[in-house]
């Protein structure tokens, strides 16, 4: 098959943004290759943003507010969408589809809803729009989740080393690629949390109201509350065996439980707390995916900036998947298309060890562009 071009874009569970990237996928199935165009990130405007935190906390909605999040997530979609085929002087045809994952809203296995109006998505880009990645794993009995294990796979295998990649989103995810595995051999799960602790606490504690600890530098000066660490490993997730994952209200609700009454704790310190929290459930889920065989650590998403928590996984000396060829924050934009690919070729994209669904299914939607 000649090669094509696919657009993923991806807004995480921080709900801070979208990222898109442009791809270039060869071949199919897993002999498929992917070359990274250009990418493109921007941020939801604060009201935006503040809708969809308050309406995951609170996980109440009215329906004409749920529909018109929908149009205003296909708005932001399609603004990015637009940024990156400008940076690549191409137009809405020269793209046969365009993957989009969509905003999670709830996520907590057999249910998870990932929402985007896909339709008016595919009438303000141009473009046919692959959405709702997550649905077919779920009705084959499985997470819906992680699902970048397949594109993890396509890209980032070696005949040579084992690898584990490790996002750091909202959520913190990894998958583990033992050197010259199959797919079948793969193991990826969400370790815990990522981002959202520090995000909540920002939102929450900060005199600015502002979402972000940018670069941990307040988390950097704080001291960690290790008997809380201590606490919050112990909640149940934890303790659960793979295949497994969670979302960022869950885990703020365990960090919750694990402060306590220290919940009013100097901000500097509360931050310093998660970034620990986060390091050791990472870590454990390191060890659970190597079983003490060596592995080169790569690093992506958000938190690969966030230097509090990088200082804690220091002697895994981590590499950000920019030295791969693939930007941190284009990493899950990138494995959509991906699989948005795969789901144009009706193969099968879920990793059922990762996902623990019954079998192989082909993931996605389609909706045809007007």
């Amino acid at each position: 098959m000649d090669s094509r071009l696919l657009i993923g874009a991806m807004s995480g569970t921080s709900a801070d943004g979208v990222d898109a990237a442009l791809v270039r996928i060869g071949g199919t199935g897993l002999a498929m290759t992917a070359e990274l165009v250009t990418h493109a990130s921007a941020a939801f405007d604060a009201e935006l943003r503040a809708r969809i935190h308050t309406l995951r906390a609170t996980g109440r909605v009215a329906l004409d507010e749920l529909a018109r999040l929908g149009t205003d997530l296909a708005r932001a979609y399609a603004g990015v969408t637009r940024q990156v085929l400008a940076a690549a002087d191409l137009g809405p045809t020269d793209v046969v589809a365009l993957a989009a994952h969509g905003q999670t809203l709830f996520h907590a296995p057999p249910l998870s809803l990932q929402w985007l109006d896909p339709a008016y998505l595919a009438w303000a880009t141009g473009i046919d729009v692959i959405s709702d990645f997550r649905r077919a794993d779920l009705a084959a009995g499985g997470q819906g989740a992680p699902l970048v294990p397949y594109a993890d796979y396509v890209v980032f295998r070696s005949t040579s080393r084992s690898r584990v990649l490790l996002n750091l989103g909202g959520i913190a995810n990894v998958t583990w690629l033992p050197k010259s595995a199959g797919v079948r051999d793969l193991l990826a799960f969400d370790t815990g949390p990522g981002n959202c602790l520090s995000d909540w606490l920002m939102r929450e504690h900060s005199d600015t109201g502002a979402g972000v600890d940018v670069g941990g530098a307040l988390a950097l000066g704080g001291s960690a509350f290790e008997d809380v660490a201590g606490y919050f490993v112990e909640d149940e997730y934890f303790r659960r065996p793979p295949p497994k994952s969670t979302d960022g209200p869950a885990m703020v609700a365990a960090f919750e439980r694990a402060l306590g009454d220290r919940v009013d704790a100097p901000l500097t310190d509360l931050l310093a707390t998660a970034a620990l929290c986060v390091a050791r459930t990472v870590i454990e889920g390191l060890a659970t995916c190597s079983q003490g065989e060596e592995f080169d650590l790569i690093v992506a998403g958000g938190g690969v900036h966030n230097a509090a928590l990088i200082e804690h996984l220091a002697a895994f000396k981590p590499v950000a998947s920019d030295a791969a060829g693939v930007p941190a924050e284009a990493r899950e934009a990138m494995a959509f298309a991906i699989l948005g690919a795969a789901t144009l070729d009706r193969e099968p994209a879920n990793v059922i060890r990762a996902t623990g669904a019954l079998r192989p299914v082909v993931l996605g939607a389609i909706t045809p562009r007007p």
